[in-house]
């Protein structure tokens, strides 16, 4: 048994499959929006497995928000990698993956920026939906190549893009109401957090480096070699970055 696709539920005293707790409160968010499981046929519930598994894929390391080069928010971009990559299995990994991380980044992680992306800025005002609706269906497309038109998740892909809406607001149900994934700090909080923190931070290696020159101070006046004194006017260059008050002249000692 893999011990990672379990979590202990203290409510209940009892252990989970970590699969199985995704999938709960997608249905749960499905009855709080009136979108109960079925309402829009049968391809309902492939699409709550799927959702399901994707929530459960950022719990792991390699999930589809782990940084990959072929993730950006440029239909260009992706393009060229194709190009460069050819092949009918990698246009179905790359259209596929972007559809997935575009698809979590507008319902889940609201304002996550990919490494290398300019998402929060060329993106702020756009509706993404429509991209990753089309990213979806040519996931579907390059998937029907293949394993032809009847595998189980071309019918998914095609209907996750038509109803991308619904798939949205269901997400985000979930992430607010049943995971808190939603920010809740200001971003003045967030500001006056970040810098209490930077201060701490700053104070400890000022410190730190303070002791470091003492040692060096001694060093060099017990063997006034020129590799001590190399040593100690560096540290003390150091101090100054931090502390700009600090003087200190090796000539008076």
């Amino acid at each position: 048994m893999d011990d990672s696709a379990h979590f202990f539920d203290l409510e209940h005293n009892d252990e989970e499959k970590r699969g199985f707790f995704f999938l709960d409160n997608i249905l749960r968010a499905r009855i709080d929006l009136n979108l109960e499981t079925g309402c829009n046929g049968e391809n309902d519930e492939a699409i709550n497995v799927y959702i399901a598994g994707l929530l459960e894929s950022m719990t792991q390391p390699d999930g589809v928000l782990t940084s990959k080069p072929y993730i950006s928010p440029y239909d260009v971009d992706i393009r060229r990698y194709l190009e460069k990559n050819p092949g009918t299995r990698n246009e179905f990994v790359v259209y596929r993956d972007n559809a997935d991380f575009g698809l979590m980044s507008i319902s889940v992680f609201l304002g996550y920026e990919h490494e290398g992306s300019y998402y929060h800025k060329v993106f702020a005002d756009r509706d993404e939906s429509g991209r990753i609706a089309l990213y979806y269906k040519l996931a579907a497309g390059a998937l029907t190549h293949l394993q032809n038109s009847r595998a189980i998740l071309v019918d998914t892909y095609y209907y996750m893009a038509d109803h991308m809406d619904q798939l949205v607001k269901i997400l985000r149900k979930v992430a607010g109401d049943y995971f808190d994934f939603i920010e809740h700090i200001s971003k003045g909080s967030l500001f006056h957090l970040s810098k209490e923190v930077w201060d701490m931070v700053t104070n400890e290696k000022y410190k730190s480096i303070i002791d470091d020159f003492l040692k060096l101070f001694s060093a060099y006046k017990k063997e006034r070699t020129d590799k001590n004194k190399e040593l100690l006017v560096e540290k003390a260059e150091e101090i100054k970055a931090l502390n700009p008050t600090f003087a200190f002249d090796i000539s008076s000692i």
